[in-house]
């Protein structure tokens, strides 16, 4: 692999050094420019006249080409990161990975997987959840740890983050039968001995199809954010549903806080509560909510082209949050306040799909996300690396991280000597779940 110059490395420890309790799932500003007085068309959006942007992109063989990436035509005085081999780490049985966070103690990982369970899998179409954890090369510590082997993990309806050396989960797991209906359940495991801190237990008992589970953390405690459709009883209200998770893992009961079933958003902790995301029609808008999850203010809505949309993630720099999300126009990005108000005016970086997103020490950010080709919108192409400083701009030229189409689940994960990328491919013996160094030794 491509060793970093002592520049470089600085670079990447103070760009990734503190990389915690928000890394790899990020429930989680700045303008987004480019370097050197460029524009984001000058840089990445195909052709010369940002056509993809107001649905003027032409399908014809005059459409122009992307510009150069790092590890793909561009020379390497001008790309101080560089990517390194990918290296498998679990065939996945038709599962995905679904999760990577970092960095733990000890300068490694953690990922988590979904993979068919091994009983009866034909009749119940169920996934098992499953731990892996790794050293800071990366190797493997110890052997996956089942977290359950009935999650209906297919719409990614399980969250984790690190703190310290723990990795607190919050899934959605099938013990209602056949139906779908699932509870809401809660755990914390040891990453240093592979032991349970409190083994999984039931916090919401639901028995609804889950859509999706978010988690942050909170002051004493977690906040479980979780949404489902079906309305099987007057006392199961479709949307989303905040519980609170105190010190002694006793949970509060559900409170309403979205009431549109099918697009609840991530959210992240405040100083003094939330901020929420919740798409509509052809925008997505972001409500600051108290600690009990009451709307203290009006949403802020941020427009999107509707018909293909991915995110939106936030991620916190300093005294406000990176917003990035991915819809018929390309990958954007923007900056709010804690209330949700846009700083300043969004801006397109891309024509691609969002994949995943973290935040360093110091405000700046790095967007994991997929080529997207407008003349075939269904077929996403190389996993690319956007890297942001602090004001927004561009650290280098777009950086190739995965030269293989087709690749699925992108997630981004820091340590402190690297940035490390996930994600599964297929290939002859079925789908395999690879990481590769995007940054670092």
């Amino acid at each position: 692999m491509t060793k970093l110059s002592t520049t470089s490395a600085l670079w990447l420890g103070l760009l990734f050094g503190c990389i915690g309790t928000e890394g790899g799932n990020p429930h989680e500003g700045r303008d987004m420019g480019a370097p050197d007085g460029a524009t984001s068309s000058d840089m990445l959006l195909p052709g010369s006249d940002s056509g993809a942007l107001d649905g003027g992109h032409s399908c014809d063989a005059d459409a122009g080409i992307p510009a150069a990436l790092c590890g793909d035509g561009v020379v390497a005085e001008e790309c101080p990161c560089a990517t390194g081999e990918p290296a498998a780490f679990a065939e996945t049985e038709r599962g995905r990975l679904t999760t990577l966070v970092g960095p733990t103690s000890t300068g490694g990982f953690v990922a988590l997987l979904t993979r068919r369970c091994s009983e009866g899998c034909h009749e119940t179409r169920r996934l098992s959840l499953e731990v892996h954890r790794t050293d800071a090369r990366g190797e493997p510590l110890g052997e996956p740890i089942e977290v359950t082997p009935s999650s209906v993990g297919n719409n990614g309806d399980h969250a984790a983050l690190l703190v310290n050396d723990s990795l607190v989960l919050a899934f959605a797991d099938e013990r209602a039968g056949l139906s779908g209906a699932s509870d809401v359940f809660f755990a914390r495991l040891d990453l240093n001995t592979g032991e349970w801190l409190l083994a999984p237990q039931r916090v919401v008992a639901a028995a609804l199809p889950i859509l999706k589970v978010w988690l942050a953390p909170v002051a004493g405690g977690y906040a479980v954010l979780y949404a489902h459709t079906n309305e099987l009883t007057p006392e199961h209200v479709p949307g989303a549903h905040l519980v609170q998770i105190d010190e002694t893992d006793s949970a509060s009961e559900p409170v309403r806080v979205v009431s549109s079933p099918d697009h609840p958003g991530p959210f992240v902790a405040t100083e003094s509560g939330f901020l929420l995301a919740r798409w509509q029609a052809s925008s997505f808008e972001l409500v600051p909510l108290d600690a009990t999850g009451a709307e203290v203010g009006p949403a802020s809505v941020w427009p999107t082209e509707s018909g293909w949309g991915e995110g939106p993630l936030m991620v916190r720099t300093g005294s406000s949050y990176r917003v990035a999300w991915s819809d018929a126009a390309g990958l954007h990005s923007g900056s709010a306040d804690s209330t949700g108000r846009p700083v300043g005016p969004p801006v397109t970086l891309a024509a691609g799909k969002l994949h995943s997103m973290v935040a360093g020490a110091d405000g700046s950010t790095a967007i994991l996300w997929a080529e997207h080709d407008d003349c075939q919108p269904h077929v996403l192409g190389r996993l690319v690396l956007t890297w942001l400083d602090v004001g927004g701009n561009r650290v280098q030229p777009d950086q190739l991280v995965v030269s293989a189409e087709q690749t699925a689940e992108g997630r981004l994960a820091g340590t402190p000597t690297r940035l490390v990328a996930g994600y599964v491919s297929d290939g002859p013996s079925g789908p395999t779940a690879w990481t590769v160094n995007a940054c670092g030794d």
